[in-house]
C-alpha cells in the first residue's frame, strides 16, 4: 500500500501542474466576454468553472496518506468532466478546439507520465502554449511545478521588459538560465542594481521589492524564479502581482554579493571540475533568510536521495540520467529536465555526468 501512495502522491503532483491550465482559463475568459450573448456562453462557464475547481487543488497540500487516492480521482474526475464538455463543443468554434487540443494535450502528458511528472523547458509545446503574456512588462510567465511551499517556474524577459514589485509574504530567488555575454539585463533589489554577468542566483526575502530592466539593446533571456512560503504554499500567478519600476535614485554596485547573490557559474564549475564519487556542493548567501536549501549535485554513478520532510525541485543542469523510485518507476532525464520529489519519497539517480540542481 505504501508504494500505491508514492505512485498516487507523484501523479497528483503532476496534475497539479499550472501553467497550462491557467493559459486555457485565461483564454476561455477572454472568449466568455466576446459570446455573452450566445448557446457557447454557459459551455465556457462550465468549462472554466471544472478549471478553477482543478486550479483550486493546487493550493492545497496534498495528502500523505491513503486520502491521496480520493484525491487521485477527484483530480480525474474533474480531468475527464472537461475533456468530456471539450468534446461535445470543440466543433462548433475554431477557437474552443484549439483549446480543447491544449487540454487534451495536458491530460495525456500527465496520464503517460506513469507517475513522474517531468517537464522540459524547451518543449516546444510548452513555449507555444504555456505562456501567460504580460506586454506591460515586455515580459511572458511560464508557470512550472508546484510543491507544496514553493514552485519553480520561469520569465521570458524580452528587450525593453522591465518590472518592479515585492511579495509580502512569499520568499523568491531569481536566477539566469543559459547566460549569454548578449545580455544586458539589471536586477534590481532593495534600492540596489547589479548587472547580471553570469548564470547569477539572487535571493529576496518578503517585502523585499525586487525587479529588473532588460534594456532595447539587450537580447530575450529566461529568468528562472522560485518562490513560496511554508504558511502560504508556492507562488501562483497573479495579474496583480506586478508594479513599475523605480526610474531613479538606484545604487548600482559591482559585487552580487551586494544583493545577496551569489556567482552561480563559480559553483557550477567547481562542481563540474570533481571526480571520482558523487559531489555536493551547497549554495549559500551573504544573508541566510530561505526558507529552502540550494545544492548543485554532480553525479558520477549512482546517487541515493534520502526521504526529506519537505518536497523537492530538480532541475538537470546537463548530462543524462535514470531516476527510480521505490522501484515503481523509472524514467530517462537529461538536460532542462524538472520534476519533484515528493516528501518522505526515496529517490536514486544513476548516471556518470549529470549535474543537477535541487532546490528543497
Amino acid at each position: 500500500m505504501q508504494s500505491k501512495i508514492y505512485l498516487y502522491r507523484l501523479f497528483c503532483y503532476g496534475f497539479r501542474t499550472g501553467g497550462y491550465l491557467d493559459v486555457v482559463l485565461q483564454k476561455l475568459q477572454i472568449l466568455q466576454e466576446e459570446v455573452k450573448e450566445s448557446s457557447e456562453f454557459t459551455f465556457l462557464s462550465n468549462i472554466s468553472d471544472i478549471i478553477k475547481r482543478i486550479l483550486a487543488l493546487r493550493e492545497e497540500v496534498i495528502p500523505t496518506d491513503n486520502y491521496i487516492i480520493r484525491r487521485f480521482r477527484h483530480y480525474v474526475r474533474l480531468f475527464e468532466n472537461a475533456l468530456s464538455i471539450f468534446d461535445e463543443f470543440s466543433l462548433k468554434d475554431r477557437r474552443i478546439k484549439e483549446l480543447d487540443e491544449i487540454f487534451s494535450k495536458l491530460a495525456e502528458i500527465v496520464m503517460n507520465s506513469k507517475g513522474l511528472y517531468i517537464l522540459n523547458w524547451d518543449n516546444p509545446f510548452l513555449l507555444e502554449n504555456g505562456i501567460i503574456d504580460l506586454p506591460d512588462q515586455g515580459i511572458q510567465i511560464i508557470q512550472g511545478l508546484f510543491a507544496n511551499d514553493f514552485s519553480l517556474n520561469y520569465a521570458i524577459v524580452n528587450p525593453g521588459g522591465s518590472f518592479y514589485h515585492d511579495h509580502d509574504s512569499l520568499w523568491e530567488y531569481h536566477f539566469i538560465d543559459q547566460y549569454s555575454e548578449e545580455c544586458l539585463y539589471e536586477h534590481y533589489r532593495a534600492g540596489k542594481k547589479y548587472k547580471i554577468r553570469d548564470n547569477d542566483i539572487i535571493f529576496m526575502a518578503p517585502n523585499i521589492p525586487h525587479g529588473g530592466i532588460n534594456p532595447d539593446n539587450s537580447i530575450s533571456f529566461r529568468l528562472g524564479f522560485v518562490s513560496g512560503s511554508s504558511e502560504y504554499g508556492p507562488w501562483r500567478f497573479d495579474f496583480n502581482d506586478r508594479g513599475a519600476p523605480p526610474i531613479s535614485n538606484l545604487e548600482s554596485v559591482e559585487k552580487i554579493a551586494a544583493l545577496n547573490g551569489v556567482h552561480l557559474d563559480a559553483i557550477i564549475k567547481e562542481v563540474a571540475s570533481s571526480t571520482g564519487s558523487n559531489f555536493i556542493k551547497d549554495i549559500r548567501f551573504p544573508e541566510k533568510e530561505s526558507e529552502i536549501e540550494i545544492k548543485i549535485i554532480k553525479i558520477h554513478d549512482n546517487y541515493i536521495m534520502n526521504p526529506s520532510q519537505r518536497d523537492k525541485i530538480i532541475k538537470v543542469l546537463s548530462g543524462k540520467g535514470v531516476v527510480n523510485i521505490d522501484k515503481d518507476i523509472e524514467q530517462e532525464i537529461s538536460e532542462n529536465d524538472s520534476f519533484i520529489i515528493p516528501s518522505s519519497i526515496q529517490v536514486s539517480i544513476t548516471s556518470n555526468n549529470m549535474m543537477m540542481i535541487v532546490f528543497g
